[in-house]
């Protein structure tokens, strides 16, 4: 009788081999880094007491052991994260070409899987200024915003935004902006250090059909055709003209 009950301790210890608790053991966390836009990546992965920081290229399944609590995971090409893992534009710069990624992994079990694809962040705004000769002293351009970057989610950051240039000899201009809470967007022309005009650049783009909340952000060209009395732009096929009475 005594056979029987061994057989069945052995049973009972070979049960809890196989049923050993893993809990306490890291999720094997991939990232899979094979169709990115631009690279290197910088990738960082946070979670409870965990960090990782590392670059990646294209074509790479980077491998991650992490904690089952979860994690968060980004990946930045073009930007330079704050230690609060924000992005900040400096008031006077334009945009940096910025690809974000922003994401929550589920690593409550062995293994993990996460496909990560950074979205273009920023909108080129191609300008071409056109006006009537003898216009007077070269003027500037200054663009003007409510968004200063991008939170450690990805999402625009409010604060104040502001980037001045002159235009090209041939009356061509281009500036990087960040991606839009709302319509808040204006552009000054400067003369001689005194804004002579405003506009409201965010209502134009807009009224042109523009959509700030796609993955990844279109460039714009807009023409700017300066008068004495008035400003028209135009934005693909849409144009508006605005009546103003100022000196050049």
């Amino acid at each position: 009788m005594r056979r029987p009950f061994a057989f069945l301790l052995f049973l009972l210890t070979g049960c809890a081999l196989v049923l050993e608790d893993r809990s306490g053991c890291p999720c094997q966390l991939s990232l899979d880094l094979k169709n990115l836009p631009a690279a290197p990546v910088q990738v960082e992965v946070t979670g409870t007491d965990f960090l990782f920081r590392g670059a990646a290229d294209r074509d790479t399944v980077l491998v991650v052991p992490v904690p089952r609590t979860g994690v968060s995971v980004t990946a930045v090409f073009g930007g330079t994260r704050e230690g609060d893992g924000t992005i900040r534009i400096p008031y006077g710069d334009e945009a940096p070409p910025l690809y974000l990624f922003a994401g929550q992994a589920d690593t409550s079990g062995d293994e993990a899987w996460m496909p990560v694809c950074p979205h273009k962040e920023y909108c080129r705004l191609d300008m071409q200024f056109t006006g009537p000769p003898g216009v007077g002293p070269p003027f500037e351009v200054e663009i003007l915003g409510s968004v200063d970057g991008w939170e450690k989610d990805g999402t625009p950051s409010e604060g104040p935004f502001s980037c001045r240039f002159h235009p090209e000899g041939d009356g061509s201009a281009a500036v990087l902006l960040p991606r839009q809470r709302d319509e808040s967007l204006r552009m000054q022309i400067v003369f001689e250090g005194r804004p002579v005009c405003t506009m409201a650049l965010g209502t134009y783009i807009a009224r042109s059909g523009y959509d700030w909340t796609e993955e990844d952000l279109e460039d714009v060209s807009l023409e700017i055709d300066i008068s004495v009395t008035a400003i028209t732009f135009r934005l693909g096929s849409w144009q508006d003209t605005e009546r103003r009475d100022f000196l050049i």
